[in-house]
């Protein structure tokens, strides 16, 4: 029989208060928590009902009590009409059961209404867009450092290759956080084009459309099939008897209009660039004195003012992508729009995954803080014996970027009088690997590094384990809260491992927690018994500290389990 339990935290099902199993009358929890989602290996498949994204699956299955089980990430809502779902689980015959499921307290992207407004003045929506947007210029800075682009701009490969070493000097770089907000596709065109698309949204190209209307015989000049048809089927023998008193017949005319295809697109991207920039206008709100926003705020107010013009009145809406006619393909105005149209779409689709899967996009942005943290610390006690580059793809994989490898290094560092290899593996990656266990992998983990001691006459052995929180509603949880709750679900673990396989384990957890206020400085680790955690966000100052802060907190426990 397929089951699943809803977890509120990766480690729920280690503590009975934070997992729930799902019931095919109702379910219901709020999107406050990093929802996550463990279900039973009967089930050979997990999808939403009436939605063409489903939830993903996370690692490899893993055994927790008498059940094997498979983690799952679940898509964060983008509409608030999208809350209310219907989760459906299939067994191994294609029988699928329904399971409702209400998710309260999500926050929606920011979107227009038909007036032209915000659906929502929501601050926390504000926030999130600007976590995830500098989420992405931390990941495609790193890809443009290795390959020259910029702005985001698509590089040419599919994948980049670069270097830890080369990753973890960019991380530790502690520039201050610039008086400007950081750049965008749509500061990219406020720079670079806002001459052309004002200049051309000013002058748009007309066309002489042929008409059949009713004519004076005096004024015809062509007449096609349609309108000799009307004529001969109207009274009379001559033209003057078949025109009747008002001496009119039915003829082919021209008439200037602006409802063209090149048009359209015009219109269609100066409505998506004047709501792209309040968008950017509201998640940088802080940058108000910033040349880059004063500039953003002038770009938007053009193209919102010249898309509601007279001229634009009368062009019809895009309901699907075009293709590119003459003008657009080599006229060098329209070109030009027509391909920033193209990365305006592009940048959509992108953010829209991003959106969704946010919680895969800070899970990333961890294994690098991770990284770089061990590289950091690694040189000062020991040395890095063994490292490989990492692989970046130049489009995300539901909100992963970086490529699964089970293992990428092998750092040496001193505790204390004791030297110990630490290796980083990937507890999400598809790609077994021996060192990560079974219990380890039924704590949720984003990565486990295996520790061991240089001098292996003891045999030493432990583990810090890391979580990635990142949640997707009004509010977050609290950092202490969930170190607690984390040290409870992994002393409990142990336990059972020491009372049930007289397994005596040493084991630490590291939380980082994903923090919305940009402008708020890196906080000082909250540290329990058993787990540490940090809280920190993507601004650049902000990101220095943390890894810091990584790399010490990584060293004290290695050294509080090899002392």
């Amino acid at each position: 029989m397929p089951f699943a339990f809803l977890l509120k935290y990766p480690w729920g099902l280690y503590d009975e208060s934070l997992r729930k199993r799902l019931t095919p009358e109702s379910n219901e929890i709020s999107s406050n928590w990093p929802l996550i989602f463990a279900t039973s290996s009967a089930v050979s498949a997990f999808r939403i009902k009436n939605r063409r994204v489903f939830p993903q699956i996370e690692g490899l299955p893993f055994k927790w009590d008498d059940f094997t089980l498979n983690f799952y990430t679940m898509p964060s809502v983008t509409e608030l009409e999208r809350q209310t779902m219907v989760l459906k689980l299939a067994d191994a015959k294609g029988t699928e059961s329904d399971y409702p499921l209400n998710l309260s307290h999500s926050v929606a992207r920011p979107r227009l209404n038909n007036l032209g407004v915000f659906q929502e003045d929501n601050l926390e929506a504000d926030r999130l867009t600007e976590l995830l947007k500098t989420m992405f210029a931390v990941v495609e800075d790193l890809i443009g450092s290795n390959n020259g682009s910029s702005n985001g701009r698509q590089s040419v490969s599919k994948s980049v290759r670069i270097s830890w070493e080369q990753i973890a000097y960019k991380m530790l770089d502690a520039k201050e956080d610039s008086a400007d907000p950081q750049k965008d596709l749509i500061v990219h065109h406020a720079e670079k084009l806002k001459h052309t698309v004002t200049g051309t949204a000013e002058r748009p190209k007309k066309v002489l459309k042929r008409i059949r209307r009713q004519i004076p015989v005096s004024r015809i000049q062509e007449l096609d099939s349609s309108c000799l048809t009307s004529y001969i089927r109207r009274p009379g023998r001559s033209a003057a008897e078949k025109a009747g008193p008002r001496q009119t017949l039915l003829g082919v005319d021209r008439e200037e209009t602006f409802n063209t295809v090149e048009n359209r697109v015009l219109k269609d991207f100066l409505e998506r660039s004047a709501f792209i920039a309040q968008v950017y206008l509201r998640a940088f709100s802080r940058y108000k004195n910033g040349a880059r926003y004063r500039l953003v705020n002038q770009y938007g107010i053009a193209c919102r003012r010249l898309s509601r013009s007279e001229v634009f009145n009368k062009v019809s809406s895009i309901v699907s992508r075009p293709t590119p006619n003459y003008v657009l393909l080599f006229d060098p105005a329209y070109h030009k729009i027509w391909l920033a149209y193209e990365e305006l779409l592009k940048q959509n689709k992108k953010e829209d995954d991003a959106w969704r899967w946010q919680s895969r996009l800070w899970a990333d942005i961890c294994r690098i803080v991770i990284h770089s943290a061990l590289y950091w610390v690694a040189p000062q006690e020991g040395g890095v014996p063994a490292i490989s580059p990492i692989i970046f793809k130049t489009e995300q994989s539901r909100g992963r970027w970086s490529d699964e490898i089970p293992q990428t290094a092998f750092f040496a560092i001193k505790a204390g009088n004791v030297r110990v290899i630490i290796a980083p593996l990937d507890a999400r990656c598809q790609r077994d690997h021996p060192k990560i266990q079974q219990w380890q992998r039924s704590l949720g983990p984003i990565m486990v590094l295996h520790i061991e001691e240089c001098d292996n006459k003891n045999n030493r052995q432990a583990s810090l384990l890391v979580w990635a929180l990142h949640s997707t509603g009004v509010s977050q949880p609290s950092l202490d809260e969930a170190v607690e709750s984390a040290s409870i679900a992994l002393e409990g673990c142990l336990a059972d491992l020491k009372r049930y396989k007289d397994k005596r384990l040493l084991a630490r957890g590291l939380v980082l927690q994903s923090n919305r206020d940009l402008a708020q400085d890196c906080e000082p680790p909250y540290r329990s018994d058993l787990v540490t955690g940090i809280k920190y966000s993507t601004s650049n100052s902000c990101l220095t500290t943390a890894v810091q802060i990584v790399g010490d907190t990584i060293s004290s426990r290695v050294m509080e389990m090899f002392s």
